[in-house]
């Protein structure tokens, strides 16, 4: 009981900690900052939709579902698929960091 009850004050005592750290680093970055790690994020969704188009079956990397691992077709087609979703994706996003957080909501919704 007394080991439980020793986890349990790990984990709070952790999250909490975790959430210190979000709030220091929300009120540390400049909106400048937070609007370049965006559209860096952004542009890691464009470079691996690009390179996901040219993954080769294999059982490490890419969209590993039973249909897909079975045949090189199903294959071929579900990475064409999810590269064009990635990089189109990333583009959008990347145009919506200049939206102001306030407008973000509806453009998104239209």
């Amino acid at each position: 009981m007394a080991y439980a009850v020793q986890i349990l004050i790990h984990i709070y005592a952790h999250r909490t900690e975790c959430h210190e750290w979000g709030a220091a680093l929300r009120h540390a970055l400049p909106v400048a900052a937070a609007n370049l790690l965006a559209l860096c994020l952004c542009l890691l969704f464009v470079l691996m939709g690009n390179y996901l188009s040219t993954v080769k079956l294999n059982y490490f990397v890419g969209v590993r579902t039973p249909w897909t691992l079975e045949s090189a077709r199903v294959w071929a087609k579900t990475h064409r698929l999810a590269g064009k979703l990635f990089f189109w994706g990333g583009l959008l996003a990347a145009a919506l960091v200049a939206v102001p957080a306030k407008m973000g909501f509806w453009v998104v919704m239209a």
